[in-house]
């Protein structure tokens, strides 16, 4: 089952990207694609936005060179985009209430009942 995740808007247009664009002399599509499987990654580890990036899997997905990646890499850390491995402000940006689990429960002890009166 694939998670879902915040995805802010203006994201395609932010000022730090551009920054890590920069410097990372990349073009903003690769940061952005990048961005984006770091968040992916983040939410499909679900530890508080810890993510895993293999450079060279990413290198040749978008047909790049190793170290291209790595620098993009390195221009979002520099940006406070992510550090050490995690997303900064993950947890600020995913909130608890965005996990349907507790809800769904709620929603069913509800409900238990109505499918019994209605036989």
């Amino acid at each position: 089952m694939s998670r879902w995740f915040r995805h802010y808007a203006g994201m395609v247009r932010d000022g730090k990207l551009v920054s890590a664009a920069l410097r990372a002399e990349q073009p903003i599509e690769r940061v952005l694609w990048v961005w984006g499987a770091i968040l992916e990654s983040a939410a499909e580890i679900n530890d508080g936005g810890r993510y895993e990036l293999d450079c060279e899997e990413v290198a040749y997905f978008l047909r790049a060179d190793v170290a291209d990646i790595a620098a993009v890499v390195a221009g979002l850390e520099a940006v406070e985009r992510c550090c050490a491995g995690r997303v900064a402000k993950w947890c600020d940006r995913q909130f608890k209430s965005d996990l349907s689990a507790e809800r769904q429960r709620r929603h069913r002890h509800n409900h238990k009942g109505e499918d019994n009166r209605h036989r």
